[in-house]
């Protein structure tokens, strides 16, 4: 293909980005901005104008099924010889086996799945139980190149709390490495540190390598860890030919050991001059959905992350609060119907925080007979909370029995959904094989995960937020959007909150023409009824962007939910009619005596919103108090009294 057809239909962004006489060069791209057409068109752009042989370039990726479509771009471009494309993996391990092929070296054996390995090691050890917690740290010291000897160190100087203590971790991990090596055995990680260790110590090896790819191209370049950074590097050698792309506002594997630090500060880490462009054009969703979507991130990053819509203006944005979480599934299931009107249901997206979540919606949606299929099942065995939970079923001797004790077990506040779910898929197993054990369960698991990512019908797709990333849809459903999910229970520091508001972005910046959000006011957690509020994003998102239609569903009253989400911002409310307002202000006058005498806030004893409530909905009895949203039969007990005193 000429030169001039490669760049046909570029946005001004993305040809200065294609087009640059750079050597080096590191494209910031935000949600929808083109970043995959970019990086083909420039790999061919430099092919047609004799800037670079095709055969020679190396385009390196995350996922097998993005280098596939990497590959599948290419083709159609009219190279004389094709890329390759890899993942980083993939790549290392097939250099590894040229390596150990010319030193007549047979392979070793691999470690596909550490947890398993780890709890085959442990045997009886005491620390049987905490297999997969030791296994993630694992994970974690790897991705970072810190080594059994180093570790203790490195985790007190970033105060990490292993389950098994920093100590008997170090310990263990050394156990590891060491057992490893008596089996001759290798894992994911292993195979990036010996292609480094090829690189830097086997010059004849190094010279091939680098002969062969002369020119590397990177894709999403925000997810790499420190052991890749080190590969590319490696890879590279003296040379200087590297194109990465990547957006530093959709880095959302710092917990999987991601440095985002790694593509903002290039320069610093290659020690040679960058050339920097931005591409700032969403090419796929409404001015509606990037205002919205923008506004979710850090204060400090929002000007930066502005982009210009190139999609025609669209509907309004709906935030919904819904009464419960059986409310809320009832509105998305009225919503899917709405948005189907006789098209695909492969059109719309349910997106939600949790593994547990996801199955919750998908039942949701079986019980409506809405045709719908989760994306990536694979990664309910992701998290770190299952892994554990899978580890003490091993141990189990009576599956039902375990998946009971599970269900006791489960923290409404944090892991319940998920653990919940686990037990849920137990008995369905159990039902099916009446002498299951814990592996076939394993086994089952993963086969009925494969299944599910081979579904072809068209169905609405469910996806955690993670799961989505890359992906887009017409009409996306983001549900359970919540203080506890997003952000979720577990983050403590600033940057992982600040990790969790990207993920937000990222679930919004899947939607091309309509966004729904909701959450619920009230949430069973294994039968026990937990109040819930709106995430504080979603205020940081009202405050900033007026594009949102705000709906509150079930219950009377006139107040709409974004009446209840600004409450959260500042103590006034929004006007009520008159005698409503004079009964909010007493309520808030007893409730701050109340709080002064027991030496608490105010909205310990009740919340703003539940003081709005109460002024409209004026109950006049013990039994319609209870029933009042936020008060329930034990505040009203303890409460109700003064509170019908104070509403008369």
């Amino acid at each position: 293909m000429e030169a001039d057809a490669i760049v046909a239909g570029l946005d001004p962004d993305q040809y200065r980005a294609v087009t640059a006489p750079a050597r080096t060069i590191r494209v910031l791209a935000g949600a929808g901005s083109g970043k995959t057409r970019v990086l083909t068109r420039r790999l061919a752009y430099r092919a047609a104008t004799e800037d670079l042989l095709p055969g020679h370039a190396l385009v390196l990726t995350f996922t097998r099924k993005a280098a596939h479509q990497l590959r599948t771009r290419l083709a159609v471009l009219g190279l004389r010889d094709q890329p390759v494309a890899g993942t980083f993996h993939g790549v290392a391990y097939a250099q590894l086996r040229t390596r150990w092929a010319d030193r007549n070296r047979p392979e070793p054996s691999f470690v596909d799945n550490r947890y398993a390995f780890v709890r085959r090691m442990l045997g009886n050890h005491p620390a049987a139980r905490q297999a997969s917690a030791l296994s993630v740290e694992i994970d974690w010291a790897r991705a970072r190149r810190i080594r059994p000897e180093g570790y203790a160190a490195a985790a007190g100087a970033l105060q990490r709390r292993p389950a098994l203590g920093i100590d008997t971790t170090a310990e263990l991990f050394d156990r590891y490495e060491k057992e490893k090596r008596s089996r001759r055995s290798i894992d994911f990680d292993d195979v990036l540190e010996q292609c480094i260790e090829g690189l830097n110590r086997d010059s004849q090896f190094a010279e091939a390598q680098r002969w062969r790819f002369r020119h590397l191209f990177v894709d999403e370049l925000q997810d790499v860890n420190p052991l890749q950074f080190a590969l590319l590097r490696a890879w590279l050698g003296t040379g200087d030919d590297l194109c990465v792309v990547g957006d530093p506002n959709q880095a959302i594997y710092g917990w999987n050991g991601a440095e985002p630090d790694l593509l903002e500060n290039l320069e610093h880490h290659l020690h040679v001059p960058i050339f920097t462009t931005r591409l700032r054009r969403n090419h796929r969703s409404t001015p509606e959905i990037v205002e919205m979507a923008v506004a979710a991130l850090e204060p400090s990053l929002r000007e930066q992350a502005r982009m210009t819509s190139e999609v025609a203006s669209g509907p309004l944005a709906v935030v919904r609060g819904c009464e419960n979480d059986a409310d809320e599934m009832t509105t998305l299931v009225k919503a899917l119907r709405e948005h189907h009107t006789g098209q695909s249901w492969g059109r719309q997206a349910v997106l939600v925080r949790t593994n547990g979540l996801a199955m919750v919606v998908r039942e949701a949606l079986e019980a409506a007979s809405i045709p719908s299929r989760v994306r990536g099942t694979y990664g309910l065995t992701d998290d770190p909370v299952i892994k554990k939970a899978l580890a003490r079923l091993d141990a189990s001797h009576d599956l039902t029995v375990g998946a009971a004790d599970l269900e006791m077990e489960a923290d409404p506040a944090s892991d319940g959904d998920a653990l919940r779910n686990l037990a849920r898929l137990v008995r369905i197993y159990c039902d099916q094989e009446r002498t299951g054990t814990a592996k076939g369960f394993r086994r089952w698991l993963h086969s009925s995960g494969r299944a599910d990512d081979d579904f072809r019908s068209g169905g609405v797709e469910i996806a955690t937020f993670h799961g989505a990333k890359g992906l887009e849809w017409p009409v996306v459903h983001i549900c359970g959007v919540e203080a506890g999910f997003v952000p979720i229970v577990h983050a403590k520091t600033p940057a992982e909150y600040a990790e969790e508001r990207r993920l937000l972005y990222v679930a919004l910046t899947r939607a091309q023409e309509r966004v729904l959000v909701s959450w619920a006011y009230a949430r069973d957690f294994g039968g026990t009824i937990v109040e819930r509020k709106p995430s504080p994003y979603l205020t940081d998102i009202i405050a900033a962007d007026a594009t949102l239609a705000v709906a509150r569903t079930g219950g009377p009253g006139p107040v709409a939910a974004i009446a209840a989400i600004r409450r959260s911002l500042r103590p006034a409310v929004s006007r009520l009619p008159d005698p409503a307002e004079r009964a909010h202000e007493a309520l808030a006058v007893w409730r701050a005596n109340v709080a002064k005498a027991a030496k608490v806030e105010p909205g310990a004893i009740l919340h703003d919103d539940v003081l709005t409530r109460l002024a409209e909905l004026r109950p006049d009895g013990l039994e319609t108090l209870s029933k009042v949203r936020g008060v329930g039969p034990i505040k009203a007990r303890r409460y109700g009294a003064e509170l019908l005193e104070v509403l008369r």
